[in-house]
């Protein structure tokens, strides 16, 4: 991707001499840190997002320093799926198998769990 199209904010972390936990960092460098006004820790907050403007014309599936990021072909071609495939997997108009399921993690590198939502709807 050319140098102009990578978010300043990812620059500056990656130059910058600040200490990263490389299996937890965060919070994610296009959607944080959200500051909530009178929040305190422990609160349980609700948030709707209202609108949302994409930064950059492309989409990342994990820039966590030490992860990686993988385009859509990259990603198929690692797990010896086509783009095809990987688009009627996310849209869920196809379903998976459990092996399906693990070598995604494997590419990810995360646990199978990470791929499932907490409270599905």
């Amino acid at each position: 991707m050319p140098p102009e199209q990578v978010l300043n904010d990812a620059k500056a972390i990656v130059a910058s001499s600040l200490e990263h936990d490389f299996a937890k960092d965060g919070p994610h460098i296009i959607t944080g840190p959200v500051e909530i006004a009178g929040a305190k820790a422990g609160d349980v907050l609700m948030v709707a997002m209202l609108a949302l403007e994409p930064r950059v014309p492309y989409g990342v599936i994990s820039n966590r320093h030490g992860k990686g990021a993988l385009t859509q072909e990259e990603f198929s071609r690692e797990l010896g799926r086509s783009r095809a495939t990987l688009t009627r997997l996310e849209s869920a108009s196809e379903n998976t198998t459990i092996n399906t399921l693990d070598q995604i993690s494997k590419a990810l590198r995360c646990d199978v769990r990470d791929l499932f939502r907490a409270n599905p709807r």
